[in-house]
């Protein structure tokens, strides 16, 4: 049990993993006027708590707040000194108000388990404001509210939480000790140095990170020097955390100094296409609360050549060009011929049952028929998927020894426009079904189809497309996860 006594200030509890505790957290008492709580603020933040007694996490002093944290009951909690099992989600306790829960995940599916947010004191009723949370209640738990006499506010709340553990919340003993990134002790008020640096060959490799505490550019460290300008950004976002996000590439990198912590790493790109070091020791982005792209990068076309592929209409329409593109510097296009071009070895890697593959794709000056293919085994066998911008529709074929056989299409659903990027996810499972989901470049979906093939169940990547005069069609950003 996490307990926490009077105090009068603020007190923030971030990136904590309890787990088959007698309690949670216990941080009510700064909101209890009987044992002089004082009243201090209890901020936890990006916590997860599970199958512990009593309650994941409980508050009572104005002001105070659970976000962006998980509650998870699914198994019997460790019993109290008096031998009762009863495990809450989220308990309000001491009359404070307002109580804010956002942002969170609870799902209690155990028949020891009390409510997701219970609201209850002996003498005070709190308010308790829930937004954007996810919280349910199932087999034998006893519900997801529960108040005596407060009231809770819920504003775009819903019943599917995802109870995963958040990102940056250490889940073994080692990686706490090692904090979310090398946690600075003793006090000291020297700072860290981050440094992230580009592969020689990876363009345009952008990034994001939060830091917990004080972050500044380093602007004297060389060819890893960060940007004094807009392509280097730190934003303060008020609650005590800032966000940087950055620009680098072809070997060269960005550096900033810090006090505190780092988490929520993210890049556009694979981590084999950049190295992440803390003063002078190379880290994986994992130990920063995050990842590169979850995704394998099979091609985003910045070697700036076709060399992987073969053609089967000869390549004089096929060129990689510098506009447009999806992200990064280069793309594929195909200009004013019917072209078709297949990869089976060569690229990074290639999509297999299992996985999700994507592509981006995007027409332009009346372009229709542009096809993406997967599981390709020759030109004549393969998997496509024929996204056809003109006519508004959809398709997945089987070509199978030169003939081809639909296997699921929507052929009225999606409204495409020309100049525009499109991203087609196909998710292929290991049991034959191939699910098509297309979205805009927002990530909006436009249409989704499903069908069960087991023809194939690895192979190449390729793209063909018939175009006629001023027509192209682009392709860009293939990964799979």
């Amino acid at each position: 049990m996490l307990r926490l006594p009077q105090h009068a200030g603020t007190l923030t509890i971030r990136n904590l993993y309890l787990r088959g505790l007698e309690e949670g957290i216990y941080a009510s008492d700064p909101g209890n006027n009987g044992l002089n709580g004082e009243g201090g603020e209890v901020r936890i933040e990006n916590c997860y708590a599970r199958n512990n007694n009593v309650q994941q996490y409980r508050i009572g002093s104005d002001n105070s707040y659970v976000k962006d944290s998980v509650a998870h009951v699914d198994d019997v909690p460790v019993a109290a000194d008096n031998g009762g099992t009863y495990a809450r989600g989220i308990w309000a306790k001491e009359g404070g108000s307002p109580l804010t829960v956002d942002n969170c995940d609870v799902l209690l599916e155990h028949d020891q388990a009390g409510n997701c947010l219970h609201e209850d004191d002996d003498t005070e009723c709190a308010t308790v404001d829930v937004t954007d949370s996810q919280l349910d209640a199932c087999c034998g738990a006893d519900g997801v509210y529960y108040t005596n006499c407060g009231t809770i506010n819920k504003t775009n709340v819903g019943s599917s939480p995802d109870v995963s553990v958040p990102s940056g919340v250490p889940t073994t003993a080692e990686g706490a000790a090692n904090g979310p990134q090398n946690d600075k002790g003793g006090g000291g008020s020297s700072s860290d140095q981050l440094e992230i640096v580009a592969a020689s060959g990876a363009s345009d490799v952008t990034y994001t990170f939060d830091v917990y505490g004080n972050v500044s550019k380093n602007l004297s460290n060389g060819d890893n020097s960060a940007e004094d300008g807009t392509a280097d950004t730190i934003t303060d976002n008020g609650d005590g955390t800032y966000t940087v996000d950055g620009i680098t590439g072809n070997g060269y990198g960005d550096t900033y100094d810090y006090d505190g912590s780092l988490g929520n790493w993210s890049s556009d790109h694979a981590e084999t296409d950049y190295t992440l070091s803390v003063n002078g020791s190379e880290i994986q982005p994992s130990d920063i609360g995050g990842g590169g792209s979850s995704a394998t990068v099979v091609d985003d076309f910045e070697d700036g050549n076709l060399s992987e592929y073969g053609f089967d209409r000869g390549s004089s329409g096929a060129s990689v060009v510098s506009s447009p593109t999806h992200s990064g510097s280069h793309a594929l296009e195909y200009a004013g011929t019917n072209t078709e071009a297949i990869s089976t070895s060569g690229l990074n890697a290639y999509p297999s049952a299992g996985d999700t593959v994507s592509f981006w794709v995007r027409g332009s000056g009346g372009a229709a028929k542009t096809n993406l293919s997967y599981g390709v085994q020759d030109h004549t066998n393969r998997y496509f998927v024929r996204v056809n911008i003109s006519a508004d529709n959809l398709a997945l074929y089987r070509l199978e020894g030169g003939s081809s056989t639909e296997l699921a299409a929507d052929w009225s659903t999606p409204a495409l426009s020309q100049d525009a990027w499109y991203e087609l996810e196909v998710q292929w499972a290991t049991d034959g079904t191939h699910t098509l989901t297309l979205l805009d470049s927002s990530g909006s979906q436009l249409t989704q189809v499903s069908t069960t093939d087991t023809t194939w169940s690895s192979g190449g990547v390729g793209f063909d497309a018939y175009l006629g005069s001023g027509e192209s069609a682009y392709f860009n950003d293939v990964t799979i996860e």
